[in-house]
């Protein structure tokens, strides 16, 4: 039905999935300043998290330690 025109084509989508799949410890900032060098305009994190979570790849970072 009707709603928002997405702000990413396929081919964006795309290759920010590979791109968050490849480097599984890259954070949202990271992940948008490797899109702008390759050439792509800026991105919200919100927008790049939408992305990323439409394929389950989440973006939290895990303890490698426990607390005390």
């Amino acid at each position: 039905m009707g709603g928002r025109a997405r702000y990413l084509d396929t081919a964006a989508q795309a290759w920010l999935v590979a791109y968050g799949g490849q480097q599984a410890d890259v954070t949202l900032a990271e992940l948008n300043q490797a899109w702008q060098a390759q050439g792509g305009r800026p991105i919200g994190q919100t927008c790049l998290w939408r992305v990323l979570d439409e394929h389950d790849l989440r973006r939290k970072k895990k303890l490698s330690r426990q607390r005390a």
